[in-house]
């Protein structure tokens, strides 16, 4: 049964998704949640091209699910995951305006999202079942 933990970043007024689950699942999940059908070819190539499964998905409002095949637990399962989380990082931070074009000058502002997002992804406390139709 997939697993669904979103992770608030108040001080941006949003946050992510941490999705784990088969892509089947995080399919209907999505339809579900956001209303929209991620059966193309774009999700699709991404689901198949992303390393150990993982793979992070943008939704409007700044809204980003980051989709993971299981519970890390190998250390190239958490180097995926974290990168992943990078991405959702990124994107988080530019929808809500944060530029990073001078990383030596401004880069505190990632390093510090990316770290909560990495301590609660990695916390197994939170996680819920996601309830089938």
């Amino acid at each position: 049964m997939a697993k669904i933990k979103y992770i608030r970043c108040d001080i941006y007024k949003r946050g992510i998704s941490i999705f784990i689950g088969s892509p089947e699942e995080l399919r209907a999940w999505c339809k579900k949640t956001y209303n929209e059908d991620k059966d193309d070819e774009d999700f699709n190539k991404s689901l198949e091209e992303c390393s150990y499964g993982a793979a992070d998905f943008h939704y409007g409002a700044g809204y980003a699910v980051v989709r993971l095949p299981k519970f890390p637990k190998t250390p190239m399962e958490i180097a995926y995951t974290a990168h992943e989380l990078l991405h959702a990082t990124q994107w988080l931070l530019w929808y809500s305006g944060v530029n990073y074009d001078n990383c030596h000058i401004n880069n505190e502002a990632y390093t510090y999202l990316h770290e909560h997002l990495v301590r609660n992804t990695f916390g197994k406390e939170g996680y819920e079942n996601v309830e089938k139709d």
